[in-house]
């Protein structure tokens, strides 16, 4: 995972023309040096770049990305001196991490130190065939209770009836369910944490845990 940021004199990372060149350059080298990028996301002068490498170290791949795209910035303003800040800040991550760390708010991900501390700690490592069995059942019940119901498991009630019935009978967290759904752990708290559960989903939940 690599951060790069901008000088903010040039706010580099807010112009789409410019945001698109440097996704070129990245692409170029992608080709060029056998690495697969899965990500790239942008906050104000900040540039986040999640990268799979083999055998090239990172210093080398993100060498050849910036000084092409620096030349072609100086270009671009019609002169040269710092358009990006000196050094970027690169994190290693396991291929094991990489599910919930794409599932993590963007501004968690913008902070290396954050990003570390989650994999210093231990436990952390989604490991779902402990859960496997246990989440194997909710999910064969959920199926049928809303093939009986007659829902689209796609249906907003049913996704969060979903989480609600993972949390209840899985010992999954929330950052695991989040990861399972595909949303954030803020989405996946905020569900959990109402007052009172919609009509619909108390349905769904009623079926499940009546059969």
């Amino acid at each position: 995972m690599v951060l790069v940021q901008a000088d903010e004199r040039y706010d580099i990372f807010s112009d789409e023309r410019l945001r698109n060149k440097y996704e070129e350059t990245i692409r170029r080298y992608e080709e060029r040096y056998s690495f697969e990028l899965i990500t790239v996301k942008y906050s104000g002068t900040v540039s986040l770049m999640i990268i799979r490498i083999s055998d090239l170290p990172t210093s080398k791949i993100m060498q050849s990305i910036l000084t092409s795209f620096t030349r072609y910035l100086n270009g671009y303003f019609g002169h040269g001196g710092k358009k990006l800040k000196d050094r970027y800040r690169a994190v290693t991550l396991k291929d094991e991490y990489l599910d919930e760390v794409l599932a993590m708010e963007l501004i968690d991900l913008l902070n290396p130190e954050k990003i570390k501390r989650f994999i210093r700690k231990k436990g952390k490592i989604i490991d779902f065939k402990i859960h496997k069995k246990r989440t194997s059942f909710v999910e064969e019940r959920f199926m049928r209770t809303l093939d009986e119901i007659g829902m689209d498991p796609a249906d907003r009630d049913a996704r969060h009836a979903h989480i609600v019935l993972l949390r209840r009978y899985t010992l999954l967290t929330n950052r695991q369910i989040a990861v399972m759904e595909k949303v954030t752990e803020s989405a996946v708290s905020k569900i959990l944490s109402r007052e009172k559960i919609p009509d619909k989903e108390t349905d769904i939940i009623r079926g499940f845990e009546s059969q």
